[in-house]
């Protein structure tokens, strides 16, 4: 049985979804379905798809002999604390890709992606980074939030710790970092990098479109319930495969497309936006070392 040999895992709202659509694209490469199975990131329980190596590893069962570059992309390892050393553990050869984007546009994206996903029910950014310390604390935790963690916009954005705590466990051999403005002007040329990253040559792609980023649910509630579906209509929904031999209904998946609206959002008020720079300021700086890059531009 095929076991994933290469991870994607972060930053999320960074294009990753993006790039693991045009390398599983590749013939050469086997990606997860679905994307995230997030095993790896033991911190976060509640994320976490499957609970066993043996069901882990099945997730890869369709991969060709051919197929040598395989992977997954939970986008939550890197902000995880376990997540890196797990993966450490299982494969210490991995190869991982990282995507790292301003990160004030990232957590005003991440909360639009989290109120999507209902697991933040404070529908106005500004005031759901006002109530970061009160979460910390343990209050105000909406109910369908898997891990009180993805609420801390500060910390998921915050780059520079989680850049230097992958480089202490994993070689810089076997760790391709992107930045987001990059993979954006020149998408052709990210895509590349990483191919060459892999072991893999160029499959020719001339085409990548890009993955929509701003979406709301068109009926707050539909949306609610698809996501966090009661553990009764699970097993109803699993029972009924069973018993007629179907692998897939699709129902909800039909559903959850009318559902969702694809809808640009409105630009940050510049005040905020200046308050969110001065406060990623040191990190950025502290990044920018790191990567012997300058990224002052986002701080300006």
């Amino acid at each position: 049985m095929a076991k994933p040999n290469f991870f994607i895992i972060g930053a999320p709202k960074s294009g990753t979804t993006a790039m693991a659509g045009y390398l599983g694209g590749h013939p050469g490469v086997h990606f997860c379905e679905p994307k995230e199975p997030c095993f790896f990131s033991t911190d976060f329980p509640g994320q976490q798809l499957v609970a066993t190596q043996e069901d882990y590893e099945a997730l890869f069962a369709e991969a060709a002999e051919d197929q040598l570059a395989v992977g997954e992309g939970s986008v939550w390892y890197l902000y995880s604390e376990a997540a890196l050393r797990n993966i450490k553990a299982y494969d210490p050869q991995a190869k991982i890709i990282v995507m790292l984007r301003n990160p004030v546009e990232q957590v005003y994206s991440m909360h639009q992606e989290l109120y999507h996903r209902r697991y933040e029910t404070e529908g106005d950014f500004i005031a759901a980074w006002g109530l970061q310390e009160s979460r910390s604390a343990g209050r105000n935790i909406p109910q369908h939030c898997k891990a009180a963690a993805f609420l801390q916009y500060s910390a998921i954005a915050s780059y520079a710790a989680q850049v230097e705590r992958l480089r202490q466990i994993f070689p810089p051999r076997q760790v391709k970092i992107l930045l987001f403005d990059d993979f954006k002007a020149d998408t052709g040329k990210a895509y590349r990098e990483c191919l060459a990253f892999l072991g893999l040559a160029d499959d020719g792609r001339q085409e990548f479109r890009p993955a929509l980023e701003s979406r709301r649910h068109r009926l707050h509630g539909l949306g609610t319930f698809l996501i966090n579906q009661p553990a009764w209509l699970v097993r109803a929904k699993g029972g009924f495969k069973r018993l007629f031999g179907i692998e897939r209904l699709g129902l909800r998946e039909m559903v959850a497309k009318y559902n969702t609206v694809t809808a640009k959002r409105a630009p940050l008020p510049e005040v905020f936006k200046d308050e969110l720079k001065e406060h990623f300021r040191e990190d950025v700086a502290w990044l920018s070392q790191l990567l012997d890059r300058d990224l002052s531009g986002w701080s300006s």
